[in-house]
Order: structure tokens, then C-alpha cells, then sequence
């Protein structure tokens, strides 16, 4: 049957598509950010953070080093890119989570799969995207990784999204399901960056939307292994043997705080295939926009049979108060 033939991880920060020169402009973003959220969940100010911290991150904040740490970020999505175009799947899963550019609080699911033939990518001198750009400077320099030149349509495999909700659905999966674009909005970053940035070329993929930002039905760790293990079930009883499949976690690690050592056992625990680890980690650890690692956590489930090929981690710190991204790329291979 259908066999899983490459698994990836990636961030999609929009600082990987911006000049390392624009990278000052976060801070005042960051300094209005009410998600500045440690590791146990609390809500962390930005002036506290500058005073306990001092200037113990100054050497992270440097022009060489920010430099130094985006080119290997390019280099990762560079191999990503190579990775996929070898592997030369049929369809890719794309894990990751929608942050109210679909989906809105009319309605957001824990767990949705898009099922429609194909989904409206905004391009980027619409008027909606224009609209959301216009006091962000940030989104506005980083667009061009998040949307195509005008409206388009990335194609979807129908076939298989319907089967995850069958399979799934057997494994007692309650999933929400959508096969049109509401309010004529646009596809998520979360799916629209990987397209742009990894795919060698348009390939039918298959939304899955885990809330990974939204309380209070945001599913727990041990909840996406489970996720990932169902999927990878459903897609060993799909198609034929020649039907390769890549499956892919968008998002994360560790932001806008950045916390090193949740990443690395997060990292750690994905290369060495210990599910219970991952598992175990706390709901509060994975907040704000941390909880992307919910993605990766996801595509845990889903690496059985496959060799750990690389990992590339770097904490892209972009204030003295410790905000950053902590940014992930890894790749699977059978």
C-alpha cells in the first residue's frame, strides 16, 4: 500500500524572510506582544524580561551573528527543498495550524482536514492581505514566502484526505472537515510557507489543521502522537505500493520566547523516536506560539520505518529580552 517515504520539520517564522537589517523592526512588536509566554504558561513583560536579563543575550544580537545563523537557516530550507524533489512523493501532508486567516472563532475546530480539490491561496497585492499588512511592517517584508505574486490555487488530494476522514473517523478521531474556503479568506501561512519555500514544484498536498493556538480545545501532546500514529495507520492502508507520501510538521519550535531547552528535547525525543517523551510534555509548555511543536509532536507519530537523516537548530534571538525563534529544520528518509 501507500508507504511514507520522507518526513520533514520546518519553521516558518517570518524572520526567515526578511533581511537580517529588518530584524530590529520585531521589537516593537514584540514589546505589544500579550503572548510573551514562559515555559510554565505565565505571561512574561517585556520590560521585566530586559531588567532580569541584562544584556547576557548582547552577543546574540550581533550583525555577523544574525548573519551567521540565517544562512544556515536558508541552507536548511535549501536541503528541505532537495530532500523532497529526490524523494519525489505523490502527495504531501502538511501538519500545522491555522491562526484565524481560514478559520475564525465561528468556528475552530480541534482537529480539521481540508478535503476540497484544491484550496485559494490570497496573492500578495490583494486587498485582504493588503488590509492585514498595513500596520505591520514585518508581515509586508515577509509576504512573498507566505503568498503567491496573485490569487491562485494549490491543489489537494482529495482522495486521500477523504480516506483520513474514514480512517480516522474507525479510530475514534472526531475531525472536522472543510472543502471550501470560508469568507473567501486565503490558506494559512502554516501551508502557504511551505509551498512557496520547499515545494520544487506544485504538488497535491493535504491540509491538516491542528489548533495548536486557541484555548480551550487545543489537543494535548499526547493527543498529536496519537494523531500521528492514526495518520501514518491511514496511509499504509491507502493506494498502492507505488504511492509515495512525505508528510511535513509547519510551524515552531520554541516563540516568541525563545526557550532552548524545551527545542532540543523536543528534537532530541523526534530523533530517537521516544514517543512517551513527547507525550508527556505539558499542555502549559506549549502556549503561545510554542505550541506549534504540536505540528512536530503530529509528525512524530508518522516516523516509523524512517532514518533520522539530519537536524538543523538555531535560536534566532532578536532582543535583548530573549524573543526570537527558536527555528527547526529536520528531515526523515526511508
Amino acid at each position: 500500500m501507500a508507504k511514507i517515504v520522507l518526513a520533514q520539520g520546518t519553521s516558518h517564522s517570518p524572520q526567515l524572510s526578511i533581511a537580517v537589517e529588518s530584524w530590529p523592526k520585531f521589537e516593537q512588536r514584540d514589546r505589544n506582544y500579550n503572548l510573551l509566554l514562559d515555559r510554565a504558561g505565565t505571561q512574561q513583560d517585556f520590560d521585566d524580561l530586559l531588567s532580569q536579563r541584562g544584556d547576557r543575550l548582547a552577543g546574540e544580537l550581533t550583525p555577523e551573528v544574525w548573519a551567521a545563523r540565517k544562512a544556515r537557516c536558508d541552507e536548511a530550507l535549501d536541503h528541505l527543498q532537495g530532500d523532497l524533489a529526490a524523494a519525489d512523493p505523490d502527495v504531501v501532508v502538511i501538519i500545522g495550524d491555522d491562526q484565524k486567516e481560514l478559520l475564525d472563532v465561528d468556528n475552530l475546530p480541534s482537529l480539521l482536514i481540508y478535503r476540497g480539490a484544491e484550496v485559494l491561496a490570497t496573492g500578495r497585492t490583494s486587498p485582504d492581505k493588503l488590509a492585514r499588512q498595513r500596520d505591520n511592517e514585518v508581515r509586508q517584508l515577509a509576504e512573498w514566502a507566505y503568498s503567491p505574486e496573485v490569487d491562485g490555487h494549490y491543489p489537494v488530494d482529495q482522495a486521500l484526505a477523504d480516506h483520513f476522514l474514514g480512517a480516522l473517523g474507525e479510530a475514534n478521531f472526531d475531525l472536522a472537515q472543510s472543502s471550501r474556503n470560508p469568507r473567501g479568506n486565503g490558506v494559512g501561512h502554516a501551508f502557504a510557507f511551505p509551498f512557496e519555500r520547499i515545494f520544487d514544484r506544485p504538488r497535491p498536498m493535504v491540509p491538516v489543521m491542528v489548533n495548536t493556538y486557541y484555548p480551550p480545545n487545543q489537543p494535548t501532546a499526547r493527543r498529536c502522537v496519537d494523531l500521528g500514529l492514526a495518520l501514518a495507520a491511514a496511509i499504509g492502508d491507502y493506494g498502492d505500493d507505488d504511492t509515495k507520501v512525505a508528510v511535513l510538521a509547519s510551524g515552531g519550535l520554541s516563540h516568541h520566547l525563545i526557550d532552548e531547552a524545551l527545542d532540543r528535547e523536543v528534537l532530541t525525543a523526534m530523533e530517537s523516536g521516544d514517543l512517551d517523551r513527547l507525550r508527556a510534555l505539558p499542555a502549559h509548555s506549549l502556549d503561545g506560539g510554542t505550541s506549534e511543536i504540536r505540528n512536530w509532536v503530529t509528525v512524530a507519530g508518522m516516523l516509523e520505518g524512517l532514518q533520522h537523516s539530519w537536524t538543523v537548530y538555531e535560536p534566532c534571538y532578536r532582543t535583548l529580552a530573549g524573543t526570537g525563534c527558536g527555528m527547526a529544520f529536520a528531515s526523515w528518509t526511508a
